[in-house]
């Protein structure tokens, strides 16, 4: 079973990326971290992965939508799935914090054990 429900394809479509050149599996698009518009950056669709030919900017699926709006990997995870509509469940589980208040922290497959 595939870790995420949502694949490279998807973050690309919610970065509303400019897409240059399609390739077998991969395809080039517009670097939003240098605003190369030549289509520099390659993203792997296979592996969903990505890198900037140009400023060697390079990651995942979810370093690609966090960097793009300075998020972790965790709130990347969340807020794509939100965004997104897929019918994931994310299920939060509480902790509390050094005042005694309790706060949801979402467990999920990216960060392992919590």
């Amino acid at each position: 079973m595939d870790p995420f429900p949502f694949c490279m394809s998807d973050i690309v479509g919610l970065l509303n990326l400019t897409i240059r050149r399609k390739h077998a599996s991969s395809i080039d698009v517009d670097c939003p971290f240098c605003n190369h518009k030549k289509g520099i950056l390659n993203i792997n669709l296979e592996k969903n992965v990505y890198r900037c030919n140009y400023c060697d900017k390079h990651g995942g699926m979810l370093s690609l939508y966090g960097s793009c709006y300075n998020l972790s990997n965790q709130e990347s995870y969340i807020r794509i799935v939100e965004t997104n509509n897929t019918h994931y469940k994310i299920d939060p589980i509480y902790k509390r914090n050094y005042f005694g208040v309790l706060y949801p922290i979402y467990k999920s497959h990216i960060c392992g054990t919590i």
